[in-house]
């Protein structure tokens, strides 16, 4: 203490500790590094389908990304970024000319809403994600009974309806979820339509028309 006080002075009583280590990355490093092991190999024109920590570390030094980094030090940040190595499912590659543009463009409007990217020119102040699903039918699951053995004897083994009928059509449901609200909402409507669907925007977001609902994520479903 005494040395101290003697090389700074009275500024030897405040001391400015750091509270540890300084990060070895920068926030937009570990963005690109989290973008780069999220993309294809063969985006880049790398003569594999799939790449360990090895070749993922070495490609982001020729990339000019990091200077160096290790294999458990790339783990860990993948980790803490919430990717990990998994097993590739099968799909149907799209034929569209300008399919990787409209995904880059779908995954920088999620980026939006979980402020992982930042904001550029154009970019809406509310997104809305719409999903279909349906039909959904009502199909009922068999249980458990005490009967006679084999289901016969004086009193037969009771039987469930396999299906029902629809006598007066069906229902279709808009149901929208605000993220940033943390609200639910849902519309009963006897059709299915472009009149119905924005009529259910609407109602479930009055706010946007006036542009207050920036940071909001819609998850629309219709259910048949």
């Amino acid at each position: 203490m005494l040395d101290n006080v003697n090389a700074d002075g009275f500024d030897a009583l405040y001391p400015r500790y750091r509270g540890g280590r300084p990060p070895t990355f920068t926030l937009p490093q570990r963005r690109r590094i989290k973008t780069l092991a999220l993309s294809r190999p063969a985006d880049h024109d790398l003569p594999f389908a799939t790449r360990s920590l090895a070749k993922l570390a070495d490609f982001l030094v020729a990339e000019r990304v990091v200077d160096d980094i290790s294999h458990e030090g790339l783990r860990v940040l993948l980790h803490h970024e919430g990717v990990s190595f998994q097993v590739i499912k099968t799909w149907k590659q799209s034929s569209d000319p300008d399919f990787d543009a409209k995904k880059n463009r779908i995954l920088h409007l999620y980026g939006l809403m979980d402020g992982t990217h930042d904001v550029q020119a154009g970019d809406p102040e509310v997104v809305i994600c719409v999903d279909e699903f349906g039909p959904l039918n009502l199909q009922p699951h068999p249980g458990r009974q005490w009967t006679s053995q084999a289901g016969g004897g004086p009193t037969p083994r009771r039987r469930r309806r396999a299906t029902y009928t629809r006598p007066h059509g069906v229902r279709h449901l808009l149901a929208a979820y605000d993220l940033s609200r943390d609200r639910l909402y849902g519309h009963i409507k006897p059709r299915k339509r472009r009149g119905e669907f924005l009529s259910s925007c609407a109602a479930c977001a009055p706010s946007t028309r006036q542009g207050c609902a920036s940071g909001s994520c819609w998850t629309t479903s219709a259910r048949t």
